[in-house]
């Protein structure tokens, strides 16, 4: 009895330890790509102003990757549109619990996973597509951004961790 107490106890202390927003409710982040894809060729750059508006520079993180690579979900969440638009390419949209879009861009197919639609359901690490370079892009990536309130944020702010660049 004692060994299953102590047990619990540690693997208590090293999920609080390893995952803090578990304790708060915050919804847990993961990158969207694989671990051997931790480097950014061109990370988020910008400001947001005094009265909130966003002032353009890079508002998003560039993630260089082969094409086809898989595109999980960072978080659980509302597949709230996708499609392809002339710079973006193909592209899916993600609304988290926290009302926060994330949007992944340059996406090989215009129809993500058989499985997805609007309004479709998905939990953190779900498939939801794969890596290609379409729209105006110069090669395989993944284009991902972080709206909080319609403002771009640095998904660093929800993924952390250590990113080479």
């Amino acid at each position: 009895m004692h060994k299953l107490v102590l047990t619990f106890v540690l693997l208590s202390v090293v999920l609080v330890v390893n995952y803090p927003s578990l304790l708060d409710g915050e919804p847990t982040y993961q990158s969207p790509l694989p671990a051997e894809y931790r480097y950014l060729s061109r990370t988020f750059y910008g400001h947001t102003r005094a009265d909130g508006s966003y002032e353009e520079g890079h508002a998003a993180w560039d993630m260089p990757c082969p094409e086809g690579t898989e595109l999980t979900a960072p978080c659980s969440g509302t597949i709230i549109d996708y499609g392809f638009e002339s710079l973006a390419g193909n592209y899916i949209k993600l609304m988290d619990s926290e009302g926060r879009i994330h949007i992944f861009a340059h996406l090989k197919s215009s129809r993500p996973t058989y499985k997805l639609y609007e309004g479709k359901e998905v939990l953190l690490g779900d498939l939801l597509g794969w890596t290609g370079h379409t729209g105006r892009a110069t090669g395989n990536h993944l284009h991902y951004q972080v709206l909080r309130r319609g403002v771009p944020i640095n998904p660093r702010e929800l993924l952390g961790g250590r990113w080479n660049i």
